[in-house]
């Protein structure tokens, strides 16, 4: 097999002696591995996934501090995938790895000031909830407990909530993110699924929201309505360039012009923040971190 370096301390993998799985799930499965590092790489031959054992080896130091991770994900709003999130976690290729390492380093190093530039936002960050979850007053439990109220008043079990990756409050506006990498934005055709998100404050048509098949972006366009209160509302769609062409360009058009406020839903691509001129003032090791996450998923 292709020889992988370590990662972290850059000597090479040696392979062990196990039955070769092609769907390479955790890192036992791993025939190339790290041991000191536990580190491995997924069995394909070309651009192997590297897997993590644990999940204080799959963030950088700098970021993780002393905070337990596991017991942060395992506070996630849709219980019945709690167990999924924290395996896929261990993967370089993971979305709310990259997620949680983005948002979570302008918190640490108190640089919200630039990520509200980096965003667009109109005005500074009184707190980030990723997952339901607050992270800047993490005892704070008032937005997770509104938010669980309003997924329940919208009909949504207990153990399966809506969960929106990410969202930002400011004391005039509330923004949700849909944060996409290496998926676009999922079609869903069983277009009954919408029903229960027919908010008669949100949409000039509905029919027309649901003829777009974005039902996650709809699902967080009403519950995002309802939770912002007297606040504005904005939606975001972060995801590569790539997402918002082509084919996928008519039904994100469509899914905007059935919006009450079309303006306020904003098609955000990661390009344009990673190569952004603000990103001078963060760290290197921190933007290296990105690039490389970036590299492996899109």
């Amino acid at each position: 097999m292709v020889t992988v370096i370590c990662p972290k301390c850059g000597n090479k993998m040696i392979e062990v002696n196990i039955p070769k799985k092609l769907n390479t799930t955790c890192y036992k499965d791993c025939i190339r591995r790290c041991e000191e590092c536990k580190i491995g790489a997924s069995n394909g031959e070309l651009n192997p996934t590297i897997i993590y054992q644990n999940l204080e080896t799959c963030i950088p130091k700098q970021i993780l501090g002393n905070e337990d991770l596991e017991h942060f994900l395992n506070k996630s709003m849709n219980k019945s995938h709690i167990t999924d999130k924290i395996n896929k976690f261990k993967f370089s290729t993971s979305e709310d790895a990259f997620t949680w390492v983005f948002f979570k380093y302008f918190v640490i190093f108190s640089k919200l000031n630039i990520l509200q530039k980096l965003l667009q936002l109109n005005s500074p960050i009184k707190e980030i909830l990723l997952w339901g979850n607050p992270i800047i007053d993490e005892n704070n439990s008032d937005f997770k407990n509104r938010l669980i109220d309003i997924c329940l008043k919208f009909g949504e079990k207990i153990n399966s909530l809506s969960e929106p990756d990410c969202i930002i409050i400011t004391d005039e506006d509330i923004y949700f993110i849909e944060v996409k990498l290496k998926s676009n934005n999922a079609y869903e055709t069983d277009l009954s699924k919408f029903d229960k998100y027919n908010y008669v404050k949100a949409y000039n048509n509905y029919e027309e929201t649901k003829k777009s098949k974005l039902y996650e972006l709809a699902r967080n366009w009403s519950i995002g309505l309802e939770f912002s209160e007297d606040k504005n509302f904005y939606l975001y769609n972060l995801a590569p360039k790539k997402f918002f062409r082509d084919s996928y360009e008519p039904y994100l058009l469509k899914f905007k012009n059935s919006l009450i406020t079309p303006e306020t839903f904003i098609q955000l691509p990661w390009e344009n923040i990673i190569y952004n001129e603000e990103m001078k003032k963060v760290d290197d090791w921190f933007l290296e971190e990105l690039l490389y996450r970036k590299g492996k998923i899109f």
